[in-house]
């Protein structure tokens, strides 16, 4: 059992491909969610439970409710079949360090999943990413939600193109407990 307390499992048992993800009623709940669904992208697409970085997304918005919006490292990606989603945001750094990560990912699945819907509500709705780096996320992918002075990471562009939209990106920290960032309309709501 996590650190987190009991219960964190029951809510990830109720997580099924096809199927829309449960609400999540509180932060825990984000992460057995985020456990779940990283679960299931590992052995869809054969990626080892130890290999890193892995995210993964899921969204309150109607009519997307079952989707999973799936990325990986660049060193994850060269070895598996993940989709590949159209490139919308880019890191706002270069080298290679930088660039092709899990976030930028998910986010670009998002914003094509958006994109191809029609009558797509997103004021008050949610994004939600699971990390698997126990760092979260890195400092190029949340660079301009301190600070508009400097180019926007993958993050704060995507908040600023969809205003209203609530990001909770969470992770599991090496001490077992949740960490979280939420974002929303180009800044760091904590």
């Amino acid at each position: 059992m996590s650190a987190l307390g009991s219960g964190v499992s029951s809510i990830g048992s109720r997580v099924v491909r096809g199927k829309a993800i449960p609400r999540a009623g509180n932060q825990a709940d984000w992460l057995a969610i985020g456990r779940a669904l990283n679960a299931d992208v590992r052995t869809q697409y054969g990626i080892g439970p130890t290999i890193h970085t892995v995210a993964v997304g899921w969204t309150s918005i109607p009519g997307l409710e079952s989707a999973r919006f799936v990325g990986a490292s660049r060193r994850i990606r060269e070895s598996s079949w993940l989709p590949m989603p159209t490139p919308h945001v880019d890191a706002p750094r270069s080298g290679s360090q930088f660039v092709d990560h899990a976030e930028q990912d998910v986010v670009n699945g998002f914003i094509d999943a958006v994109e191809k819907g029609t009558r797509i509500h997103i004021e008050s709705e949610t994004l939600w990413i699971y990390v698997t780096h126990e760092k979260g996320p890195c400092k190029a992918c949340i660079q301009g939600l301190a600070n508009r002075l400097v180019a926007p990471g993958i993050l704060a562009q995507l908040s600023l193109r969809y205003p209203g939209l609530l990001i909770q990106l969470t992770w599991e920290t090496a001490a077992g407990k949740l960490g979280y960032l939420q974002v929303e309309n180009g800044d760091r709501l904590q």
